[in-house]
Formats: structure tokens, sequence, C-alpha cells
């Protein structure tokens, strides 16, 4: 029996100075975001910021969504409730469903944006 790969991507948010994780089929993230894709953000943030990061507990960075679809990755260590995570999500989906309806481009285009990275 074939053990079954699942793909998550992240993408920097500019507007919110956040990464969005989701798996590249749009199910449920299970509340977990694998370490080695934890590990790809820091990578990626410290050469974006052109310095290095200190992380020790990688769950005080993640939020999880209400439905546990979507997380966000803070580097800077902030705090979100549940509703906050919500309206993000909310916020950066918008973003690009407004440029998808004006170029008539499909849901696929929307999950494209995100680097298939991580794998489970």
């Amino acid at each position: 029996m074939m053990d079954e790969v699942i793909q998550y991507g992240y993408k920097y948010e500019k507007d919110y100075d956040l990464y969005l994780v989701r798996r590249v089929d749009g199910e449920h993230l299970r509340y977990v975001v694998p370490s080695g894709l934890f590990k790809n953000i820091v990578m990626e943030e410290e050469k974006r910021l052109g310095k290095k990061l200190f992380v020790v507990n990688e769950d005080r960075f993640i939020h999880f969504d209400s439905n546990g679809t979507n997380a966000i990755v803070d580097l800077k260590g902030l705090n979100y409730t549940t509703d906050q995570v919500d309206e993000i999500v909310r916020g950066i989906e918008s973003q690009y469903v407004g440029n998808m309806e004006s170029k008539s481009v499909g849901r696929s285009r929307f999950l494209s944006i995100f680097k298939n990275i991580g794998r489970k």
C-alpha cells in the first residue's frame, strides 16, 4: 500500500508580514505544520531579513484558523486569537479572489500561488 503524499504550500504575505500555510489540495491541516516546512519558512525569512532568527518553540509562531484549513506563521511571535486568524485569512483570500474574478481565473490559480515545498 502506498503512503499518501501530502503537499503543503506557503506564501509570504507582505501586507500582513506573515506566512500563510495550507495544504495544496485544500484539505484540513489537522492542526499540524510539518517541522521541515516550518524550518523552510524560517530560512526564507532569514534570507528576506538578512539576519539569523532564533526560534526555540515552533508552536509559539503557528496559529490556525477556526476550521484548521489554514495556518499563519508570524515569526515576530505575536499572539493571535482564532477569530483574528480567520479575519487575516479572509483578507488574504479576498485579495486573490478579487484578482481571479477580474481575470477569469479559477480556484486552481489561487492554490498555485503557494510554493510546493513541504511534504509529509
